[in-house]
């Protein structure tokens, strides 16, 4: 009696598919397109920014008062100037708390979900997750801010022509405006950076938001010449000094203006960065 011969079965390879940060970002991308959260914000972005510039264009007096008159102006004979303040001041301060609340939910929310784990365990390399994650909230909000601010410049043109003024788009105005979309980008990556070292949604917020709007308040009270260098080095007062082109701007003019808040982007995205690689999920 001989044995049956048993053919030998080829073993079968599964190839796993590459785990790339363009993978990485696309899934960061699902994560926060899917939730309410965003569109909402993007929502309370748009009806913001583009109701104050409509209000103001429609309603504002494109020049300086004289004595006496009632009203609201714009303090600027040069219409095209006006709106361009004008539309960059509305989106400018409304980004401010949009960016910083859409970037600490994106941040805090996982932590405070425990998603992280989960995201952690499908992406073990964490810095390839921190930079999806931070391209991805950065990416986002700068096409937010750059589609808003070239609304807000066209409704207002809109309004101000029916008004029998001639808004015109300069190569200086295209500057600020690009520079105002670079300083959106700036405060989504101080809230990234502070949202990882919180690891907490409220505590990202009230970290960025206590830099931007609270603290300067504070530091107007301080009547010294160390007030007025401390309140120049917050990143919203060199902000402002590099969209409008500030040449006497405390610490070093414009371009002391882009190394502070560049300053500041650095010390958010390092720390960020450190406590997300060193630190258990």
């Amino acid at each position: 009696m001989t044995a049956a011969a048993v053919a030998p079965t080829a073993s079968v390879h599964v190839r796993k598919p590459r785990l790339t940060f363009a993978r990485i970002a696309k899934s960061e991308w699902i994560k926060v397109r899917s939730v309410r959260s965003t569109w909402l914000l993007l929502v309370i972005f748009a009806i913001s920014a583009l109701g104050i510039t409509t209000a103001m264009a429609s309603f504002a007096a494109f020049r300086n008062p004289e004595e006496g008159e009632a009203g609201v102006f714009m303090g600027e004979s040069d219409a095209g100037t006006a709106l361009l303040n004008l539309a960059t001041m509305a989106v400018v301060y409304i980004a401010m708390i949009v960016v910083t609340v859409y970037a600490s939910l994106a941040i805090g929310s996982e932590y405070s979900s425990g998603a992280i784990r989960s995201t952690l365990s499908a992406a073990p390399r964490r810095g390839s997750v921190f930079g999806a994650k931070t391209f991805v909230i950065a990416g986002t909000s700068a096409l937010a801010t750059a589609v808003l601010i070239a609304a807000a410049w066209a409704i207002g043109a809109g309004i101000l022509t029916g008004r029998g003024l001639n808004p015109a788009l300069t190569s200086d105005g295209l500057r600020q405006m690009g520079l105002t979309v670079v300083y959106a980008i700036a405060i989504a990556l101080i809230a990234v950076g502070a949202g990882f070292i919180t690891r907490s949604t409220a505590g990202g917020m009230a970290t960025v938001l206590g830099l931007l709007l609270v603290l300067p308040m504070v530091l107007n009270f301080v009547p010294s010449k160390v007030g007025a260098y401390a309140l120049a080095a917050l990143p919203d007062q060199a902000a402002a000094a590099m969209v409008s082109n500030k040449t006497d701007y405390l610490i070093g003019g414009v371009w002391g203006a882009v190394a502070v808040l560049a300053g500041w982007v650095v010390l958010a995205i390092v720390g960020g960065y450190a406590t997300f690689t060193r630190r258990d999920a």
